[in-house]
């Protein structure tokens, strides 16, 4: 950063009082200088062509006669004057007869390697005509009467010294005037600058110690009645200031100290969340998981009925706790987008094979369709998409009992600009309120409250798709007609990717032999059982020290690491083995890291650990069976 100069108030007052005498000094000068110069000059031309004309008769009878020796003398005479710097004479032809060059003058202080600035001056030679006529009576003859006859011309070349002369002499005389007025006005201007001026300065030092928190300041002497005025008031200015302060200070205290228990407040809650997360999501994922199991097993049709009852009433409740946590997580902090070459028709069709099934148990028709385009790869966050279309699915299933469900997608190309992905959630359910439309995507906002609520739900869902949304820069509408149903439509800026960037996906084609790192015995029992049940072997480590242990004495194609245990938890453990790794130059087997406290800290963390890929609980078959498949086992 540059320093910044600012001039003092005695400065400027001097520099004002100053410049338009400088100014008018200097203008005077030069136009004093200039007229003496071009009368100098005019002087100087008058008296060179007077010796023109002078001359001009004097070699009338040489040219006549051609005597050039008599024309050389004249010229000798005329070369003799200081001012002359040449003379020629021409014959009526222009051509050069007799010149004479004089460099016997130079003036004092000349510098001999500058040539002379020369004017020049002519006069013609006539013949002077002889009166033939007098005393006869003649008629009108042309030849007796015509114009005088040219002869030649003569030409004086004249020096400028003298003008260099005089200018010096005019500059120096008037430079010395100025200089005088000039010390006789600095000497005013200095007087009267100190008057005024330091009441001024006596004013902004006044001004500075206030500024610097001195609100204790000397009176200011004795000046004009407006000085005085303004010294009363910044006097008065420092009382208000010095009060201000002093609330100032008392109310940064209390802000403080409101941020400190705010703060602490937060903390507490973001603590109280993670534990209550963490402690709900382990029964949750015990009654979950073992339901699946259960589903595995021979049932009777009444049995798969309650079992299906069962599951649907702890999804229910694990989709709560995961709005909550989710809705928590974004109000605290912005949204972490991560892009990547997404192939969308797959997407969707995972979408739909995921959904289908559920529509059916209502007996609704679930319907996908997708527009060309969709089957190129394009830049977007897939975790993103796949959280805001399962919450709009979900919310469609739940409010609609007959009819059914359709999920749409195409693409929306405008020339200069991103192509637009817009998807359509359309059901046939019972629809939503006008007056309700504009309150749709606020936080805890439900169309029915109290005891009339037909549909359980904290009113999250929707608050955390708009959100997401926006993040991307997107945009979400939504029309309903009661009684007929609603659309929900999202629009997302996408980029074009290269196909190239999509990894191919590499599932594993045999069984794998697994290592199930688990401190809860049912989460262990779960985990184990879903694997077993996929064609995998596993086998089981309480804690992290008891991992290591089985890491070294046996080889695996995979780990499932839970994140907190006792002695040893996931992250210090994943870090052993991917040492232990680079020492032995193996290669690195896949970590996969089961946690309850999802999060883009966690995520960072885990993938800082060495770990691959994070689930979050509770476990299910279909997100074993995704994650297997994005892996590469050897």
């Amino acid at each position: 950063m540059k320093p910044s100069f600012r001039w003092s108030i005695n400065v400027q007052a001097f520099v004002l009082g100053m410049l338009p005498a400088t100014l008018m000094f200097m203008a005077l000068v030069l136009f004093f200088t200039h007229s003496r110069l071009e009368e100098a000059r005019a002087d100087l031309v008058s008296r060179a062509q007077l010796m023109a004309d002078q001359l001009a008769p004097a070699l009338e009878f040489d040219l006549i006669s051609g005597d050039r020796h008599n024309m050389r003398k004249l010229l000798d005479q005329i070369a003799l004057s200081p001012m002359v710097q040449a003379v020629e004479v021409r014959d009526a032809f222009g051509k050069t007869l007799v010149r004479r060059e004089s460099n016997h003058f130079q003036l004092p202080g000349s510098d001999d390697s500058l040539p002379s600035q020369l004017l020049k001056v002519k006069a013609d030679v006539h013949q002077t005509p002889i009166d033939l006529t007098s005393g006869f009576d003649v008629f009108d003859d042309p030849l007796l009467n015509r114009a005088p006859l040219l002869l030649g011309q003569v030409e004086i070349s004249i020096t400028q010294d003298y003008l260099r002369a005089s200018q010096q002499d005019i500059v120096v005389r008037s430079l010395s005037v100025a200089i005088l007025l000039f010390l006789f006005t600095l000497l005013l201007v200095r007087l009267m600058s100190g008057h005024l001026v330091r009441p001024i300065r006596e004013l902004s030092a006044k001004v500075r110690a206030i500024a610097q928190g001195h609100f204790q300041t000397l009176p200011v002497a004795a000046s004009a009645h407006e000085i005085s005025e303004l010294s009363s008031r910044i006097d008065e200015l420092a009382e208000t200031l010095a009060d201000a302060e002093r609330r100032q200070e008392e109310q940064i205290k209390a802000i403080e100290e409101a941020r400190h228990m705010a703060e602490l407040a937060s903390q507490a809650k973001s603590e109280f969340l993670n534990l209550m997360n963490h402690e709900l999501r382990t029964p949750v994922n015990g009654i979950l998981g073992m339901l699946q199991l259960l589903q595995e097993t021979p049932l009777t049709d009444e049995q798969k009925s309650l079992l299906s009852t069962a599951l649907g009433s702890g999804e229910s409740l694990n989709g709560l706790l995961s709005e909550i946590m989710i809705f928590s997580r974004l109000k605290e902090s912005h949204v972490d987008l991560n892009p990547m070459p997404t192939l969308l028709r797959e997407e969707l069709e995972r979408l739909e094979a995921e959904y289908r099934p559920q529509a059916e148990r209502q007996h609704l028709d679930f319907r996908l369709r997708m527009a060309d385009g969709l089957e190129k790869p394009w830049m977007l966050d897939p975790e993103k998409l796949r959280q805001i279309l399962r919450s709009l699915l979900d919310n469609a299933l739940k409010f609609t009992r007959t009819g059914g469900i359709t999920l749409s997608a195409e693409l929306i190309r405008e020339i200069g600009r991103d192509p637009i992905l817009e998807l359509h959630v359309i059901d046939t359910g019972r629809g939503i309120s006008p007056a309700f439309l504009d309150e749709l995507f606020k936080p805890f906002r439900q169309e029915e409250s109290g005891q009339n609520r037909g549909y359980g739900g904290f009113g999250l869902g929707l608050a955390i798709v708009h959100r997401l949304v926006s993040a991307q820069h997107g945009t979400i509408q939504a029309k309903s007609t009661r009684r007929a149903g609603s659309a929900f439509i999202v629009r997302l800026p996408v980029s074009a990717a290269e196909a190239a960037q999509i990894p191919a996906p590499s599932g594993p084609d045999r069984a794998l032999c697994i290592l199930v790192v688990e401190d809860n015995p049912v989460n262990m029992k779960i985990t184990c059982g879903l694997l077993r049940h996929l064609g995998h072997e596993t086998d089981q480590a309480f804690n992290g020290l008891e991992a290591i242990k089985r890491y070294q004495s046996r080889r695996y194609d995979l780990i499932i690491m839970d994140c907190q245990m006792p002695l040893m938890d996931g992250f210090t453990a994943s870090k052993e083995i991917r040492a232990m790794e680079s020492g032995e130059q193996r290669s690195p087997t896949p970590i996969i890291a089961l946690t309850a406290n999802m999060g883009a800290d966690l995520e960072d963390k885990c993938l800082q650990a060495g770990m691959n890929q994070v689930i979050a609980k509770p476990l299910s078959k279909a997100t074993l069976i995704r994650c297997l498949a994005s892996l590469k086992v050897a």
